[in-house]
């Protein structure tokens, strides 16, 4: 009786293994046929796409009217959808969809209850600018499944109008501290609308109250990089949050203008030695993007500071400058704390600064050449000599400095 039994269930469980390998074959073949009439459709209607996109004779398109998710309609969608990021085709394309039916097809689908389908038609909807489904797409933001939300802040900045824009700020917050969309996509979504609508950020900076939406607002005005963002930057440089503080820093390192700088002189000094050390040092890169030598003894203080990261931004940019940070070297490798001469000269060889320092030495004259000599030296005394023995130059240098190899 045990034996029949144990027959039995080996017999059930090779019959369901076989079923399901049948199954599996099954549909790799059903779908291998699918796929092969697919590209036969595609390479059909991807010869005949250029006559539909050239000629305005809507009598062309007739023969493109096929029945909603058949082979054919799927082959035209995506031989049209390659073409729609070609700028000289897109508004022609978008009205062929239209009028083949697409639009309404997708309209239609947005109320699916499945969220397979709902998906593909979100992301149509963006795609294809059907602008009249934008206020929909805003409510969708706040489902609960977020592979839904995330899908249409992304069809939302596709559209790109000024109503899916002043819908995804009213509800930033809420999106933001429900955490259904990821940040990074808020930001490239928010990016993606481009600085012609800079003056609708601004404001939104200017009004709310929230700071997680604020420090998004910046960094999209950072991304964006208009010149019309940099008050907004100024005026947040002295934000009690040094988080704010370090995304204005941004936006004006991103618009590169030096005279930026020299208008806003004491706010950088403060800056500089703000409590918060992402401040500092963004304040360095600020000055590093524009290459302004008029905080440079400042800039020699903080090669001393206590953030390894500041140090190197400060060397950094010290070596930016060329030979007007000659002095401002010198006297930081004057330290009696051998462990802060040895930081400085890392710095300085990490920097390339070293390349400076031998052309002024080969080539220069006058203090040039006296201080980066002294700087050299004191290089090869603290053991920093692996960056001159690699220069074809390193018996010429030694017999300069009067240093044994």
């Amino acid at each position: 009786m045990l034996i029949i039994l144990i027959t039995a269930i080996i017999f059930v469980i090779l019959s369901s293994i076989l079923g399901l390998v049948t199954i599996t074959a099954m549909r790799r073949t059903v779908n291998k046929i699918r796929y092969n009439k697919l590209d036969k459709y595609r390479e059909l209607f991807r010869q005949k796409i250029d006559d539909i996109l050239n000629t305005p004779d809507e009598r062309l398109l007739k023969e493109f009217k096929f029945r909603p998710g058949s082979i054919k309609w799927k082959a035209i969608e995506d031989v049209l959808l390659k073409r729609l990021d070609e700028d000289r085709y897109r508004e022609r394309i978008i009205e062929i969809f239209s009028i083949l039916g697409y639009k309404s097809y997708y309209q239609e689908l947005l109320d699916s209850r499945l969220n397979s389908r709902r998906l593909v038609a979100i992301e149509r909807t963006g795609r294809l600018k059907i602008e009249e489904q934008t206020e929909k797409l805003i409510a969708l933001l706040e489902n609960k499944n977020q592979e839904i939300s995330t899908a249409s802040i992304i069809a939302l900045s596709r559209m790109g109008n000024q109503e899916a824009l002043e819908g995804i700020l009213e509800r930033l917050p809420q999106i933001l501290k429900k955490g259904n969309i990821s940040q990074r996509i808020i930001l490239t979504s928010l990016s993606s609308f481009g600085d012609k609508f800079t003056d609708n950020f601004i404001r939104y900076a200017e009004k709310t109250e929230d700071k997680d939406s604020l420090l998004l607002i910046l960094d999209t005005l950072s991304n964006i990089s208009s010149e019309k963002a940099i008050e907004t930057a100024i005026k947040n440089l002295r934000h009690e949050d040094p988080e704010v503080r370090v995304k204005a820093l941004k936006i004006l390192i991103n618009s590169g203008k030096d005279v930026i700088i020299k208008n806003i002189r004491e706010t950088i000094v403060k800056l500089l030695y703000d409590p918060h050390w992402a401040v500092r040092f963004h304040a360095l890169k600020l000055i590093h993007s524009t290459k302004n030598t008029d905080f440079i003894k400042h800039i020699g203080q903080l090669l001393f500071d206590s953030k390894w990261q500041v140090r190197v931004q400060s060397a950094q940019t010290l070596a930016s400058m060329g030979d007007s940070s000659l002095e401002i070297f010198l006297n930081a490798l004057s330290h009696n704390d051998k462990f802060v001469r040895d930081a400085i000269c890392e710095e300085i060889e990490k920097s390339g600064y070293v390349n400076k320092l031998i052309e002024n030495l080969l080539y220069g004259n006058g203090e040039k050449r006296i201080k980066s000599k002294k700087i050299i030296k004191i290089m090869f005394e603290s053991g920093f000599t692996t960056p001159f023995k690699e220069s074809v130059h390193f018996h010429e240098i030694i017999d300069l400095i009067g240093e044994s190899p």
